[in-house]
C-alpha cells in the first residue's frame, strides 16, 4: 500500500485502513484527488454509501472532497497512473477474497 498515502496523503486521515473495502472502493472509483475533487461530494457520497453499506456517507464525503482540493498529493495529469491505482485496488479486493476463502477451508479442513 505505500503507492497509494504519497497519491492522497489526505486518506490517512479520514480512513484508520487503507485496505478496508470501503477505502478501496474509494480508490479504484477515484484513484487520487483530482479525481475525488471532480467528483464532488454527491458522487463521492453515493460510492462511500454503497461500500460501506450505508455506514458511511455525506460527512466523510464532504471531508474527502474538502482534503483532496486542499491536498499536497500527486495530481494525475498521467493516466496511467489513475490506471494504476485502480488496478492496483482492484487486484488488493481480489487477492484478499481468495485469502478469505482459502483460510475458511482451512479451517473447515481442520474441524
Amino acid at each position: 500500500m505505500k503507492l497509494f498515502p504519497p497519491l492522497s496523503p489526505s486518506l490517512l486521515t479520514i480512513f484508520s485502513q487503507l485496505n478496508s473495502p470501503t477505502c478501496l472502493s474509494l480508490l479504484i472509483a477515484y484513484p487520487g484527488p483530482e479525481h475525488i475533487s471532480h467528483a464532488g461530494e454527491a458522487k463521492v457520497a453515493e460510492s462511500l454509501i454503497s461500500a460501506s453499506r450505508g455506514r458511511i456517507g455525506n460527512v466523510v464525503a464532504k471531508a474527502l472532497v474538502e482534503a483532496a482540493q486542499g491536498s499536497v498529493g500527486v495530481f494525475q495529469r498521467q493516466p496511467a497512473l489513475a490506471t494504476t491505482v485502480s488496478i492496483l485496488g482492484e487486484r488488493i479486493v481480489a487477492l484478499t477474497g481468495a485469502t478469505e476463502r482459502v483460510e475458511k477451508e482451512i479451517a473447515d479442513l481442520f474441524q
